[in-house]
């Protein structure tokens, strides 16, 4: 057994003899006073006793005084003081009043600062684990291959010629050339702006063909298409629908006079609408080549540019044949 004033080190034959010793030491430890220095040395005292056996015996000089130093310096680590709460005091101005040099009053006025209050108790809710809502995720999507509607549609310069057979009695044929230009709305609709120019054949019994020596016809107006089959197969048809405002011009075989104006060109104007079909004969790429077929109806003005009312020209019903190509870009 090593003993010492604040320390006393003891050995037990067992650690159940060193547990009975502290239980012991423990109800007979007095409790300091209040504002007293109260030391863990005692704990630890306690533990030691407890931790050393009798296997330790042969414990040497060097290890007890490494023993004692550790005891030691927790004894002293684990000191507090009565006073815990700052007292708002410098110390620096301690130092100065303390000094042999000071003559002057030594208290310290502690600085007055207002008491924390008490901050509200907040009822903290229970931390829980909630089991997480399951996301709601949307089907992959799928990829679909890219439309021909998609693409950039392309645009077009188109001629085409042809003639038309006319119900009458005095123009029977009406033989036409167009240009239009124009582009794909999508893979099957088409829309075209065209201007043409016609020259009708009259009759020669008719008499109607002694009075006039020249006779034209232009006309400019819309045109659609709608494809029933790819754009790019062999073979493409078509249906045709659309309208042109037509103008008739002609010259007289001899001039007139009407109120002291002489007349010798005239003109009439009138509305085309037609409908029909069409069969691209050879499409690529680039290029198309078709034939159409166009029932049409024009429909005359009942007075001319002169003033004169038309009780000669009647309404044409045309039934045109055409050949076309189309140049895409």
């Amino acid at each position: 057994m090593f003993q010492s004033d604040d320390l006393q080190i003891q050995t037990f034959k067992s650690i159940d003899d060193g547990i009975r010793f502290l239980k012991f030491e423990r109800s007979t430890t007095a409790i300091p006073a209040k504002g007293e220095t109260v030391a863990c040395g005692a704990d630890l005292i306690y533990v030691l006793c407890a931790c050393v056996c009798k296997g330790h015996k042969k414990m040497n000089t060097i290890h007890m005084l490494a023993v004692m130093l550790l005891v030691t310096c927790m004894t002293f680590g684990c000191a507090g003081t009565g006073h815990r709460r700052s007292r708002h005091a410098k110390l620096s101005e301690a130092m100065e009043k303390a000094s042999d040099s000071y003559q002057d009053d030594r208290r310290i006025e502690a600085e007055t600062r207002r008491p924390n209050r008490p901050r509200p108790h907040r009822i903290e809710e229970p931390f829980m684990i909630h089991d997480p809502e399951p996301l709601e995720t949307a089907p992959p999507a799928v990829l679909a291959p890219p439309s021909p509607g998609g693409q950039k549609e392309p645009w077009l310069i188109g001629l085409s010629a042809g003639y038309g057979v006319i119900r009458g009695d005095d123009i029977y044929q009406l033989n036409q050339f167009n240009l239009s230009v124009g582009g794909y709305m999508d893979e099957h609709q088409r829309l075209e702006g065209f201007l043409g120019f016609g020259y009708p054949l009259i009759d020669e019994t008719a008499d109607l063909n002694s009075s006039i020596d020249d006779i034209w016809l232009v006309e400019f107006g819309l045109c659609y298409k709608l494809f029933t089959t790819p754009r790019h197969t062999f073979l493409g048809h078509y249906f045709i629908a659309g309208l042109a405002y037509s103008r008739l011009f002609w010259s007289y075989e001899n001039a007139v006079q009407l109120d002291q104006e002489v007349i010798r060109t005239d003109d009439l104007a009138g509305l085309e609408l037609f409908v029909g079909m069409g069969l691209h004969l050879a499409q690529t790429d680039r290029f198309q080549l078709g034939l159409e077929a166009l029932p049409s109806v024009t429909l005359w003005n009942s007075q001319t540019d002169k003033g004169f009312d038309n009780d000669v020209f009647g309404d044409f019903y045309t039934l045109k044949v055409r050949l076309t190509m189309s140049f895409l870009f």
